[in-house]
């Protein structure tokens, strides 16, 4: 048993060790290169849980950890709905005085903006959130965080939760910079620059996950 829980961590570290830092720095949303990384990364994930159903002191440490995550998690939720904001025409549409933009990850999601934006920049940001809700990526965002709550103890769950959220991003952006001319992809880029994406785990921020330099 103690072998088969070692094998288990070992390669739960593996995991987080043996990932190619290039490929999570450069364009590795290929889907291929993608899914083939979060399915195995999911995998080393179940291989280090199988222990916890059979030794009661880890099952115990586990369901301990859980309670953590999710006062964390709780916690994420309460500051979302601190946050002040006005409604905009009676529409999904909220504006607020903080600098940042977001969609909430909620059953009925709702689009935070700074309100001194101008126009084109309002448009923007709005075509980039409703891709976000058209795809349901609130949704997954959700289910990367649940997942991540519940295997704690494996770094892969908080690589997947980082990759997967990574992924939502750039196809937001992609979608949104196929419409835009040269000069509006600079704009664009420059203003996500300028908003602070929230890290909260009840949004999915306004964010460039392409780093640019």
């Amino acid at each position: 048993m103690n072998q088969f829980i070692i094998t288990s961590a070992v390669l739960g570290i593996l995991s987080y060790i043996l990932m190619d830092p290039k490929l999570a720095q450069s364009e590795f949303l290929r889907r291929k290169s993608s899914s083939r990384l979060l399915i195995g990364e999911s995998t080393f994930i179940f291989l280090c849980f199988i222990p916890c159903l059979f030794w009661l002191p880890i099952f115990t440490l586990w369901i301990m950890g859980i309670a953590v995550s999710a006062g964390f998690f709780f916690h994420d939720r309460r500051l979302v709905h601190r946050i002040k904001a006005e409604r905009i025409d009676q529409t999904s549409v909220y504006a607020t005085n903080l600098p940042t933009a977001f969609v909430t990850c909620e059953k009925q999601p709702k689009i935070v903006l700074p309100a001194d934006l101008e126009v084109v920049q309002k448009r923007w940001i709005l075509v980039h959130e409703l891709y976000h809700i058209r795809h349901n990526h609130h949704y997954l965002k959700l289910a990367f965080g649940l997942f991540r709550m519940l295997f704690w103890f494996n770094p892969g769950a908080y690589l997947l939760y980082s990759i997967g959220t990574e992924i939502l991003e750039q196809r937001c952006n992609a979608a949104v910079e196929k419409e835009l001319t040269p000069a509006e992809r600079i704009e664009y880029q420059n203003l996500q620059r300028q908003l602070n994406a929230s890290t909260n785990l009840f949004v999915l921020g306004f964010s460039d996950q392409k780093k640019r330099s």
